[in-house]
């Protein structure tokens, strides 16, 4: 199947992954000068470590199963006067758009740019710019983006030394189309429709556990129409796809003022061991630092073995509480974040 490449938020300690990303992207429009690339780049760390913080720069990033970054992109939003087709006082501008040479032709550049426009319109932005490289123009233009009639005036003193110099296309760039697409993950909060791709998820990576659980504890787990939406009420779920395809789903809350609870984590059999579950655990645990959580717990049960080892394989522990679970003991695991 090979690798898989998961789509998520960037966060402050991705900063340096973004800085590299923006010096290899002007880099491969042709800028060579050393200087001017120093300076563009400290400039842009300062900016990035506030922009981040404050949330006036959304990033994300592609990152392999074997924890590589291997593309990204962001959407700068600024304070902006509205206009008559969008009365907004809000800008949003795409850039940052970069992907690793022998990652290209790939669909991962789509899919970044598919998951930043969701985010754009469920956050009631009317349009969105960005400047296109040649390399970028027929993927954005396949998009549905157009020219505008933007000009732009550059001082004499202040003009970029190595614009007139930009690299041709490699033949990584002008690979064939028919190339064998990576595993794109799209990992996403759940909304009330995502219900019956949930209990898909749940219900089939549990079946082959049905005769070693009680008939109230399998119930429990792989939910019903009515507690699925309940869980969807009172947690975040995330649901993971590919290609449209919900392939594994993980819940999670805050249980207390410094701890987080998982619950609900299921993996499509056919994705299993290919670092869907490794994806969305990372992004639930994301989330709840985020929400300055600084310990995580979990609850498992004994013929979930498997699962076990996945979880002491990234850093849980058990912590000795055992509780009744339908007439099936529930350990707990718990991990400090």
């Amino acid at each position: 199947m090979g690798n898989v490449v998961t789509i998520r938020e960037a966060m402050l300690f991705d900063l340096v992954h973004v800085l590299r990303q923006r010096r290899r992207m002007f880099e491969d429009m042709g800028y060579r000068d050393p200087a001017a690339l120093d300076a563009m780049e400290a400039s842009s760390k300062t900016y990035f470590e506030s922009a981040i913080g404050d949330g006036s720069y959304r990033g994300w990033l592609a990152e392999t199963d074997d924890g590589e970054i291997v593309a990204g992109g962001g959407i700068v939003i600024s304070r902006w006067p509205g206009l008559t087709s969008a009365p907004e006082p809000r800008r949003a501008t795409i850039l940052n758009m970069y992907t690793e040479r022998v990652f290209r032709r790939r669909g991962i550049a789509r899919t970044l740019m598919t998951t930043m426009m969701r985010w754009l319109r469920e956050q009631g932005f009317h349009n969105v710019s960005l400047h296109a490289s040649q390399f970028g123009r027929p993927l954005y233009e396949d998009l549905g983006f157009r020219p505008t009639n933007e000009l732009r005036f550059e001082f004499e003193e202040y003009a970029p030394s190595g614009s007139s110099t930009c690299c041709r296309p490699t033949a990584e760039d002008n690979a064939s189309d028919s190339e064998a697409k990576m595993p794109v993950l799209l990992i996403r909060k759940a909304k009330p429709k995502d219900g019956d791709a949930i209990l898909a998820c749940l219900a089939t990576a549990f079946e082959p556990y049905r005769n070693q659980y009680t008939s109230e504890a399998f119930r429990d787990t792989v939910l019903t129409t009515e507690s699925v939406q309940q869980r969807l009420s009172v947690m975040c779920v995330l649901v993971a796809f590919r290609e449209g395809k919900a392939v594994g789903t993980i819940g999670y809350h805050k249980i207390s003022d410094r701890e987080g609870h998982l619950r609900g984590m299921a993996v499509l059999p056919e994705w299993q061991g290919s670092g869907v579950a490794r994806a969305l655990l990372g992004a639930a645990e994301t989330e709840l630092r985020k929400n300055q959580c600084e310990r995580v717990t979990l609850d498992t049960t004994e013929p979930l073995q498997r699962a076990v080892r996945f979880y002491e394989k990234h850093g849980f522990r058990p912590s000795g509480r055992v509780s009744d679970f339908f007439g099936m003991p529930l350990y707990q695991y718990v991990k400090l974040l």
